[in-house]
């Protein structure tokens, strides 16, 4: 099995409806919508994320992250670097295993990644919930999705400055903005 990117034949990995819960498992619980109003970010610094795809395919994938968070200076100071592997996800719901990586190798790792996805991550605090607002850059330039994650998504209430929801459509996930870019849509 290579690590091609793109659709692809199965290979060993399980399938969507295959996959079982692993006991110590994580999970992603979240709705994901498009942003009409972009000016709900304006009063808030951001963290610059960049995210590079090691391996897509089948609704899985293999991401390394480095995030830069703003400093009193007006600058900004690398956080964490992060390995992050990820399954398929149905019904807003998604696995998700992390692990810390030496910056070092992140930096190496994202440098030789064709498929990288750089984007501004404000946090919104919206009613009860706390929002995830990615404002994308380079060739996912123009789009903006809000996310919200939640152990009960049915409590989850979209805000007046969202739209579509997204949710379900696998066009922007992450890791395929990476590898098929939304400047590239028409």
């Amino acid at each position: 099995m290579g690590t091609t990117m793109g659709p692809g034949r199965r290979g060993s990995f399980p399938g969507p409806r295959e996959v079982g819960v692993a006991q110590g498992s994580a999970f992603e619980r979240e709705r994901r919508f498009l942003v009409h109003d972009t000016g709900i970010v304006e009063p808030h610094a951001g963290n610059i994320i960049v995210q590079a795809y090691l391996y897509v395919r089948d609704d899985y994938a293999v991401r390394v992250r480095r995030t830069y968070l703003p400093d009193e200076a007006g600058g900004y100071h690398e956080g964490p670097a992060l390995l992050a592997v990820k399954g398929p996800r149905s019904g807003g719901t998604r696995e998700e295993h992390e692990m810390e990586l030496p910056v070092p190798l992140a930096r190496e790792l994202i440098d030789r990644s064709e498929h990288k996805v750089t984007k501004l991550r404000y946090q919104i605090v919206e009613g009860a919930h706390v929002w995830d607002v990615d404002v994308f850059s380079g060739s996912n330039e123009g789009l903006v999705i809000a996310e919200c994650e939640a152990s009960d998504l049915s409590a989850v209430v979209p805000p007046d400055w969202v739209a579509e929801e997204i949710t379900e459509d696998a066009r922007y996930n992450n890791e395929n903005l990476a590898v098929t870019p939304y400047g590239s849509w028409g």
